[in-house]
């Protein structure tokens, strides 16, 4: 384990805006699992705020990985690095729990956390937690960006389950697919007060067991969520929902195939949509699953300003707007011939 330079260039387009940490700051570089564990334990009771940079790759997991503080001192786990920490590629850094272990638990008493650029898959996790890619709670600000939840099997919440009590709570431009659980296949978002955020996410191909609550995304707590710029499809193999809304909610300029859940009824709705999402031809015509076709009618239909915004930069590291509004979903399709009406 080694200490990485403070970049910070490193932060923009993959963290939100105006997410800082205060001086000084912990800084690890890692590139294998032992290091991983040994930052996350050496950032639990350092009395600082601490910055985890994560080489890029794929890391096989032995046992889980886990964070557990009362401090008031932030966590920031950024992946995606070059090989020396000083630069964000487009490539991520993938926890593999190989379907035995959970690929990552943080609990965060006092402090915020932000995650971007991770992946999280064939994790599991069996206990009333959840989250078998992500386990993630905190009373201070959840900030969860530009990853990938794919392939975990949990008893509740598949791919991800996240939650503030007192901060505000963010997930932005992820991609969540081919999660399964017992309920809430891709997984559970809670946030206790105040205003959260979901928006520019693809959240398709999830499942539950037959007779639960959802195959998709779970919503609950006493905030209001503002979802919006989703793809929320597919997610009823099992049966369930594709959205199950238990927290008051405002959709805007989603694609929803079906919604349910208490309050499953929006408080505000405008420029939703619930059509096949018209994803490219993977590996034909792409090499990227989940990306828009030119031919979809989810490009240009998104909300160009919801709330706390789209960011700069899609799930592939690409601008995030192109053409005259954002796309649904977390590409953003670059080919502006079509876009501009050029194309057949």
């Amino acid at each position: 384990m080694s200490v990485a330079p403070k970049l910070c260039l490193l932060v923009i387009g993959v963290l939100p805006l105006g997410w800082t940490t205060a001086s000084p700051a912990a800084t690890f570089c890692v590139s294998t699992p032992g290091q991983l564990a040994a930052a996350l334990s050496a950032a639990q009771a350092n009395g600082e705020d601490d910055i985890v940079y994560v080489v890029a790759g794929t890391y096989t997991l032995t046992g889980a990985l886990e964070f557990n503080s009362s401090e008031a001192h932030a966590l920031t786990v950024l992946g995606g690095l070059d090989a020396t920490c000083s630069t964000v590629t487009n490539s991520f850094s993938t926890l593999s729990g190989q379907h035995l272990y959970r690929a990552l638990y943080i609990s965060s008493g006092n402090g915020p956390v932000a995650i971007s650029r991770m992946g999280f898959q064939s994790g599991s996790a069996s206990d009333l937690d959840g989250g078998a890619g992500l386990y993630v709670f905190a009373n201070g600000d959840v900030y969860i960006g530009s990853s990938r939840f794919l392939s975990n099997n949990g008893s509740l919440g598949g791919g991800v389950n996240a939650g503030s009590n007192n901060g505000q709570l963010a997930f932005v431009g992820n991609l969540v697919a081919n999660n399964h659980a017992m309920d809430f296949g891709a997984g559970s978002l809670y946030q206790g007060s105040g205003e959260a955020y979901v928006v520019g996410n693809t959240i398709v191909d999830n499942g539950n067991d037959p007779g639960q609550n959802t195959g998709g995304l779970a919503l609950g707590g006493n905030a209001h969520f503002t979802l919006a710029n989703n793809i929320l499809w597919n997610n009823t193999a099992d049966g369930g929902y594709d959205l199950y809304a238990g927290a008051t909610h405002s959709r805007l300029h989603n694609d929803v195939g079906v919604a349910g859940g208490p309050h499953a009824t929006p408080d505000i709705a405008q420029g939703n949509l619930s059509v096949d999402p018209g994803f490219a031809d993977c590996p034909l015509i792409c090499v990227i699953p989940y990306v828009l076709a030119s031919t979809s009618a989810l490009i240009n239909a998104g909300d160009d300003a919801p709330g706390n915004g789209i960011g700069t930069l899609d799930l592939e590291m690409q601008t995030r707007l192109v053409g005259s509004h954002v796309d649904i979903g977390a590409y953003e399709n670059q080919n502006v011939i079509f876009r501009d009406g050029f194309g057949p």
